[in-house]
């Protein structure tokens, strides 16, 4: 149902409550029926209707509709729950012209059509300005139908100035209905979504890890000569020094080594700074 794409409206239309919100307000219009159903039946003790049995069919006909709308509700899912709600309204709206019907119209007590406004009410819950456009064009029709009804079977004639006036009210309560749900619903709903979403946003930030940045320096790296230094240097291994193993002596014993040898002294060309090796003479011989 897409009224305003037809009417290129599509800028007035407001988000969808959610399922839960659908589901619970198509559960109080299944509560709300009963005090009804027991209105209009007091209402016959006071004011006799034209046809008692009419009355008895349109109270049998709410009661059936009532009670499968009870069963359903309790069993549908989240994607069908609209459509059920919806089709209970749009029923609700039925048999109120029908009851007006049975009683002969309303009389001098017009004032009855402004119970109306409670199924206006309930479509705007569902479909924003579209549940108003398309509640206000069922009500004119309805009442063009009921004063037709009227006069071709009771001779009341066709309350023309009814018809005109109380459309006229309806048409200006379907849109301050719908205003106020745009401004209410329309901004509610954005704004949940954003605490939502900023929420989300923060948890993940917090659990990221910080990123390392490197300075231009580091960023760079080191230069050209620099860098082939370095691979030389690691395609070089150096080797482990091969230590000469010490010569052994008689018995198998090592021979003494002194660990640091003294290198001699270069040869000097005045022979006076040349060392001489001393002579040792031992007496006797």
């Amino acid at each position: 149902m897409r009224t305003l794409s037809f009417l290129g409206l599509d800028a007035a239309e407001r988000p969808r409550l959610s399922a839960t919100s659908i589901r619970q307000l198509a559960r109080l219009g299944t509560v709300v029926r009963w005090p009804g159903l027991l209105f209009a039946a007091i209402l016959s003790l006071a004011v006799p209707p034209r046809s008692s049995v009419g009355l008895a069919l349109v109270l049998v006909w709410v009661t059936l509709y009532n009670a499968w709308g009870m069963i359903a509700i309790s069993k549908a899912d989240d994607r069908s729950i609209l459509r059920i709600g919806r089709a209970l309204t749009l029923l609700d709206t039925v048999s109120y012209f029908l009851v007006l019907f049975v009683f002969g119209g309303v009389g001098a007590s017009t004032s009855i059509y402004a119970a109306y406004i409670l199924l206006i009410v309930w479509m705007v819950a569902y479909d924003g300005a579209e549940g108003a456009i398309l509640c206000v064009g069922l009500f004119v029709l309805g009442m063009i139908a009921l004063h037709a009804a009227l006069n071709a079977l009771y001779g009341q004639g066709f309350g023309s100035r009814d018809v005109v006036l109380w459309s006229l009210i309806m048409v200006v309560a379907g849109a301050i209905l719908a205003a106020y749900d745009r401004i209410v619903i329309g901004g509610v709903l954005p704004q949940a979504a954003r605490s939502t979403s900023a929420t989300i946003e923060t948890a993940v930030t917090s659990t990221t890890v910080p990123t390392v940045r490197l300075s231009p320096r580091e960023d760079r790296g080191p230069s050209p000569p620099q860098r082939e230094h370095d691979q030389d240097l690691r395609r070089k291994s150096p080797e482990p020094a091969q230590r000469a193993q010490p010569s052994r002596g008689r018995g198998g014993r090592l021979a003494a080594e002194p660990d640091l040898e003294t290198p001699p002294l270069p040869h000097s060309a005045s022979p006076g700074w040349n060392p001489v090796s001393p002579i040792f003479h031992y007496l006797g011989g």
